[in-house]
């Protein structure tokens, strides 16, 4: 009687409140006031300053032996940084070379299971990294209630900027284009022609990435079971059913992800694989003509399906930081997003307020990088009946201006059914 009880008090609101507040209190938050930073500019002295916060974090705890769930804030202020994949390398090696007792995390990097990178350049005072880090299996229990959550709100399907609204103004614009011209010139038709675009831009990564959480939501929720039996049920033949598998041919839709490679299986694939991944990347800005040239800012996340076997030896693009390291490039390089908006219209702006403000931020932007992902995701996901045996890597395109991360997602549809 009292166990069940307790069974029935623990999947009350109440109970799961209390599970999460658990859950939350072996979760390690660390935060520095310190330059992110390329492995070849940071000195020796930040490094110990950024493992001593982790290891304030840790308190009396000996850091993750178990797989996790790592997420890093970088905010920098010097011009010209680093790139989002290279800083996150560094301060990732430094939480797992620190030494026991000294700011070690972890292990090593192959125990993250789920890695979320978000970089803001030149737009606080002051530059900051946090770290947020917590057991996958913690993670996965968030998932399951935000899930439950979600499942149960009244999806409002109106949307403010719409894709469908943003695509019949700008064909109404492009419809008046000679009268617009022989009004108010060439240059203003041709900024607030751009400012179409980057709306129809910002709803279609936004619409994506929703549809993106939604899908990650059952995907990560779900239970690890082995496939229903066929069966015959009222004189009719029923497959197998791998609900795993399931949703995630519905994650693995083309209106949702995209292809990228196989990940290597022997030592020397690696060209292999970054040309795959170009190859990719091309294609898909081809197919796309809506959406580039980007002139919104981008996020990403990159969908892994690890290999069925481990690798006699090990394999560093399994590695989600690795992985990374290894795809970051060629999106920067192909996809070219941009750092910042476009300032070719500043002849145009008569207000000297508006116009002062913007020659700043055109300054400001002459200092930073030409192109440049607010945030990338890696999310490893679990293996099913049909996943191939060598692994597969997809990615999606997600709204880089004001989306979120999946696991700001999670965190924020729980405090809000359920306010503090």
């Amino acid at each position: 009687m009292t166990s069940r009880m307790t069974g029935n008090w623990l999947d009350s609101p109440q109970g799961k409140r209390v599970r999460k507040w658990q859950r939350e209190l072996a979760e390690v938050l660390a935060h520095a006031n310190l330059e992110p930073r390329s492995k070849k500019s940071l000195r020796e002295a930040e490094a110990q300053l950024f493992q001593k916060a982790l290891a304030d974090a840790l308190g009396k705890r000996r850091g993750f032996r178990a797989p996790i769930a790592l997420e890093l804030d970088f905010r920098a202020t010097a011009d010209n940084p680093p790139e989002i994949h290279t800083v996150a390398k560094n301060y990732i090696d430094l939480a797992y070379r620190a030494p026991v007792g000294g700011g070690r995390l972890m292990k090593d990097d192959r125990q993250i299971r789920y890695l979320a990178v978000s970089y803001t350049l030149k737009m606080t005072a002051w530059p900051s990294i946090f770290v947020r880090a917590a057991r996958m299996s913690g993670f996965h229990e968030d998932v399951r209630l935000a899930r439950e959550i979600h499942a149960d709100r009244d999806v409002d399907a109106r949307r403010e900027d719409s894709l469908d609204e943003s695509l019949d103004a700008l064909q109404r614009w492009e419809a008046e284009r000679e009268s617009l011209v022989s009004n108010y010139g060439q240059a203003t038709f041709a900024a607030h022609h751009r400012l179409h675009v980057i709306r129809i831009q910002q709803a279609w990564l936004s619409g994506t990435e929703r549809l993106l959480h939604s899908l990650l939501l059952d995907a990560l929720s779900q239970p690890n079971m082995p496939p229903s039996p066929a069966m015959v049920l009222g004189g009719r033949h029923w497959p197998a059913l791998d609900i795993n598998d399931l949703y995630k041919r519905f994650l693995f839709s083309p209106t949702i992800s995209l292809s990228l490679a196989p990940l290597p299986q022997k030592e020397g694939q690696g060209e292999e694989f970054k040309k795959a991944v170009k190859d990719a990347l091309t294609k898909i800005r081809a197919a796309h003509p809506r959406l580039f040239p980007l002139y919104s800012e981008l996020a990403v996340t990159i969908l892994l399906v690890p290999p069925a076997r481990a690798a006699t030896h090990h394999n560093a693009t399994a590695d989600l930081d690795n992985l990374a390291r290894k795809v970051m490039p060629h999106i920067h390089g192909i996809l070219e997003p941009p750092t910042t908006q476009d300032f070719s219209y500043l002849e145009n702006v008569r207000d000297s307020q508006l116009r002062a403000y913007f020659e700043q931020r055109a300054k400001i932007a002459r200092r930073l990088p030409r192109y440049h992902v607010t945030r990338y995701e890696v999310v490893q996901l679990p293996r099913t009946t049909n996943d191939p045996p060598e692994g597969s890597v997809r990615l999606v395109l997600c709204d880089g201006a004001v989306g979120s991360t999946f696991g700001q997602f999670v965190r924020n549809t729980i405090e809000k059914s359920n306010p503090r």
